[in-house]
């Protein structure tokens, strides 16, 4: 029952300090994203505080998220040097709490930490950035283009002197060409003009180039043309920008959108090391929680020692640093992105532990 009782005592403390690193990087993360948004769009006097507040939210979630593994290092750091400087460490030791009774208590308040991070923090980025992106579309798009990703292609709007709509079956990577094109001319009056079919489209210079295409007139005539050169405001830069963030897109969705991205032609990188990133990101948690509780006091006197929370912040503010770079690394070498991911992580989180093994277990 009294081991029992220090378990939560310690689960407890742990889970609080964690609580507090976390409120204390979301204060400072969301002043500087609030004062970034207001500078970004000073300009624009359309915008509500509302709207503000939801594109500063959306890039707090977003930046909070890319420093969750500091957050548990610093609140594991500052747990165990709560612990060791009031010789609590000591206490448990004669008490019979092992490092191994704790490296599991660690173990599962990093998991709940994982479980709360997918199930809710993730989400709410998500719904957040997409409403986000949608401001950012009022601010910046004059209505006159848009684009629509689904299942059985890609649907473009133009408007210029004339309507058109347009879908292709394909894109290539650089969004620079179409394949199976079809053209719907509209006039003024949004009266169909004419329907164009072409096996191959370019676009350059706002123009979009239709090569040998065949017209279907409003008499239903059929005809082959030389290649026809239409007003498209749509760059390829932007094409590739309107399919959206990973940030935008639930977890859970990620696989079907990346087989829709496949489908139509377009690059699923970004998404699918998004996806493996957040997935196998419980890794980097015990990594760093791992560090945490490793670099604060002598693991076998369990008593404070300054020089090694000094090299531990170093150890773990280096890994968190490196982490892409060995990932980027490993893709250079033709590694797939969901190998690359796991492989780093893995490696890391083993560097750890076996030391923490050889050392002091």
């Amino acid at each position: 029952m009294l081991l029992s009782r220090i378990n939560l005592y310690f689960i407890n403390k742990y889970s609080r300090n964690i609580l507090k690193s976390f409120i204390l990087f979301s204060a400072l993360i969301f002043i500087l994203d609030f004062a970034d948004i207001l500078r970004i769009i000073g300009g624009y006097q359309k915008v509500t505080i509302l709207e503000v507040m939801i594109m500063t939210f959306s890039k707090y979630f977003n930046n909070i998220i890319q420093l969750m593994q500091l957050v548990i290092f610093i609140g594991t750091a500052s747990t165990f040097l709560s612990l060791s400087k009031k010789n609590e460490m000591v206490i448990f030791a004669t008490l019979g709490i092992s490092n191994q009774r704790i490296i599991i208590n660690i173990f599962l308040v990093i998991l709940a930490v994982y479980l709360l991070f997918i199930i809710i923090l993730l989400p709410i980025n998500s719904g957040l950035s997409s409403i986000s992106q949608n401001i950012h579309k009022k601010l910046y798009n004059n209505g006159k283009t848009s684009i629509y990703l689904a299942e059985n292609g890609i649907f473009f709007k133009n408007f210029s002197e004339e309507y058109l709509f347009i879908k292709a079956d394909k894109m290539n990577k650089t969004a620079e060409e179409m394949l199976n094109v079809s053209v719907w001319v509209l006039n003024n009056n949004f009266v169909l003009k004419q329907t164009i079919f072409a096996e191959h489209a370019l676009i350059k210079k706002n123009k979009l180039i239709l090569e040998n295409p065949s017209i279907i007139t409003k008499d239903s005539e059929i005809k082959k043309t030389a290649d026809i050169y239409l007003d498209f405001k749509i760059s390829p830069k932007n094409i590739i920008k309107s399919l959206g963030s990973p940030e935008q897109i639930n977890l859970i969705k990620i696989p079907s959108f990346m087989k829709i991205l496949s489908d139509c032609g377009f690059s699923t990188s970004q998404y699918e090391r998004y996806f493996y990133n957040n997935i196998t990101i419980i890794m980097n948690f015990l990594t760093m929680a791992l560090i945490g509780f490793a670099s604060c006091f002598n693991l076998i006197n369990r008593l404070f020692n300054k020089k090694r929370i000094i090299f531990g912040s170093f150890c773990a503010f280096t890994l968190f640093f490196i982490n892409d770079l060995i990932v980027t690394t490993l893709l250079n070498h033709s590694y797939s992105i969901m190998l690359s991911t796991i492989i780093t992580r893995f490696f890391l989180l083993s560097i750890v532990i076996l030391y923490i093994e050889k050392k002091y277990i």
